[in-house]
């Protein structure tokens, strides 16, 4: 499963969306922590910035955590979120991998 690269390129979608207005308006900023929970990227940041740029801030991760819940957590296609042990977003095709508790299916494991 590809979850901790794939979290990588939610938070660089984040980052190249509004590194130009977090220049600008001279501030910091840092993530303090991105993970996968209830089937869906979560992510959290510290830093000082003005309100419009903590604003941008904050819709760029609203977006990328609204894409990433219909985004297959395996592949990248899109997904639909999926119940079992555990919430997970799966394409069709990844979705019949799951076994009725949720685990991932190995052929010949």
């Amino acid at each position: 499963m590809l979850v901790d690269g794939h979290l990588l390129d939610v938070r660089d979608d984040v980052l190249v969306h509004h590194q130009g207005a977090v220049a600008a308006d001279d501030g910091r900023f840092r993530f303090t922590q991105i993970k996968a929970k209830y089937g869906s990227v979560r992510m959290y940041w510290t830093g000082r910035l003005s309100p419009e740029a903590s604003a941008l801030v904050e819709d760029a991760i609203d977006l990328a955590e609204a894409r990433n819940a219909c985004t297959c957590d395996v592949c990248g296609d899109t997904g639909v979120l999926r119940s079992g042990r555990w919430l997970t977003t799966r394409c069709d095709l990844h979705a019949q991998r799951l076994t009725p508790a949720g685990d991932i299916h190995i052929e010949g494991a």
